[in-house]
């Protein structure tokens, strides 16, 4: 017997950043009707953005293109994640992009719809992979510059973050720093 979608109803989110190396992705449930203001929060929580910038979400379908940033619609969007969903009629993935100017495309993939866990809060963060890049780091290619500079101390990258290279700080970029990560998010958990 077939179930009707309602509020409480919970949606699979894999988050995928684009273009990087080692690759940066996250898995979590939230809430269906979620707004897209809250889901833009929870995936700064969850990669581990500080929610600096300008973003907005993307989505196309069949030669239409649907856009939500606060910045074309004021301080507060009232669409939700259904909304989107209902735009992209069983297309399963829209774009998120933060930072208009480093550009950090994000490949949102939708999963299934299903009852929320009686067990649970929401939003979850399920599973993740890969560290976040460093916000103001140049992108894609700033982000692998900055990697390299790890291994070759000749490399002038290192005058641009003389605090991170001369110090003692490690960055592994393949630890997803899953409890802070999980702390951030839990902070909206309902």
């Amino acid at each position: 017997m077939a179930w009707k979608r309602n509020q409480r109803d919970i949606v699979r989110l894999s988050i995928t950043l684009q273009y990087v190396e080692p690759k940066v992705a996250r898995r979590m449930d939230v809430h269906a009707a979620t707004h897209l203001d809250d889901l833009h929060l929870y995936i700064q929580a969850a990669m581990g953005w500080e929610n600096d910038h300008l973003w907005g979400f993307d989505a196309r379908r069949y030669g239409k293109r649907a856009h939500w940033s606060p910045e074309d619609w004021g301080d507060v969007l009232d669409e939700t994640l259904l909304d989107v969903i209902a735009f992209l009629k069983g297309k399963p993935e829209f774009t998120y992009v933060y930072d208009y100017g480093d550009h950090w495309e994000h490949k949102i993939r939708i999963g299934r719809i299903q009852p929320a866990r009686d067990d649970r809060r929401y939003p979850y963060l399920v599973s993740g992979t890969g560290r976040c890049p460093l916000e103001d780091i140049g992108g894609v290619w700033g982000h692998a510059e900055f990697l390299r500079a790890f291994d070759d101390p000749n490399s002038e990258y290192r005058e641009y973050l003389p605090e991170i290279y001369k110090g003692n700080v490690t960055w592994d970029p393949e630890d997803a720093e899953l409890d802070a990560r999980r702390s951030s998010l839990a902070q909206f958990a309902e």
